[in-house]
């Protein structure tokens, strides 16, 4: 019996020697083009070209054709919702704004080519490529449009999203017949609400680090914050943090004209003395300015002062 037993192990130690003597290093069988399970060009027009480059400037996808986990599956909840034509009945995912779910329309492929152009002109002109290709995302949807929708009888309710921002993704509305009539303010729109999303990401991918000079300038956590929110310094009164503080001021800023922040009157006169009280938000804004300028060599203000 342990005659046959060490007979086995002399066996199988033999066939160890032999695998590893026969292992070479791995070499690719064919040319990799894209990681993930997407791949480029997804078609032949002459804009898949520009996505290309794009791909390999800021190694990032640009992608018209996709499925729904694509753009809603998250590890605890379905942030998409789907229609039954049957029961005419629309049933939302569950997500943040509790009980709403998203709903897409592809991008028509005719006018991808003009969505790029609106891309390059709201967003990606406004920074370095180095800064573009630290901060993308990996992904970014070109759709027709997405809306979100409560559960309800009938169809989906539109509310209309100019972007979306997922985990490593961000989708862009207006790869339609529309966009050949865009007008300035709907790019006004657009571009105020793809760089507040961009911005995010980009600090949770570490091209938009918090300061702690800027943390220290307001009180997080005094009592009456609600109350004396524009006396600490914070332009929201539902704002209890500084992570939320930095990211409403960058946004703020990329969105709003100097014109607009210092004027006497209106919703984002952040910086006149009518609202700015005790100069608290002077000093973080000049402090966000600084940041982008001497780490990035970005004008963040120039975003907010940028016409169509």
């Amino acid at each position: 019996m342990k005659l046959n037993k060490m007979i086995w192990i002399l066996a199988l130690a033999a066939c160890c020697a032999v695998a590893c003597e026969r292992e070479e290093a791995l070499t690719p069988t064919g040319t990799e083009d894209i990681y993930g399970d997407l791949t480029l060009p997804q078609g032949d027009h002459p804009y898949d070209a520009t996505i290309r480059t794009w791909f390999e400037k800021y190694n990032t996808l640009f992608l018209y054709k996709y499925v729904p986990h694509d753009l809603y599956y998250h590890p605890n909840r379905w942030l998409g919702g789907t229609y039954d034509p049957v029961r005419d009945t629309t049933y939302a995912g569950f997500n943040a704004q509790n009980n709403t779910g998203y709903f897409d329309t592809p991008a028509d492929e005719q006018y991808i080519g003009e969505q790029l152009a609106l891309i390059q002109e709201v967003l990606l002109d406004f920074y370095p490529e180095a800064y573009l290709k630290q901060c993308l995302p990996k992904k970014v949807f070109l759709m027709d449009s997405i809306y979100w929708s409560t559960s309800r009888k009938g169809k989906p309710l539109v509310n209309l999203c100019q972007t979306y921002r997922g985990g490593d993704f961000i989708s862009i509305s207006w790869g339609a017949e529309r966009v050949l009539t865009i007008t300035p303010g709907e790019k006004r729109i657009l571009r105020d609400s793809l760089n507040a999303a961009f911005l995010s990401t980009a600090i949770t991918r570490g091209g938009a680090t918090r300061t702690a000079a800027f943390e220290a300038v307001s009180n997080y956590i005094d009592p009456n914050i609600y109350t004396r929110y524009k006396e600490l310094g914070i332009l929201d009164p539902w704002v209890r943090d500084a992570a939320a503080d930095w990211r409403l001021f960058l946004a703020t800023i990329a969105s709003t004209s100097y014109a607009e922040l210092t004027a006497d009157a209106g919703p984002k006169n952040f910086l006149h003395p009518s609202f700015d009280v005790n100069g608290l938000v002077r000093i973080k804004y000049d402090l966000v300015i600084a940041y982008f300028r001497e780490e990035h060599g970005i004008d963040l203000q120039a975003i907010g002062n940028s016409a169509f």
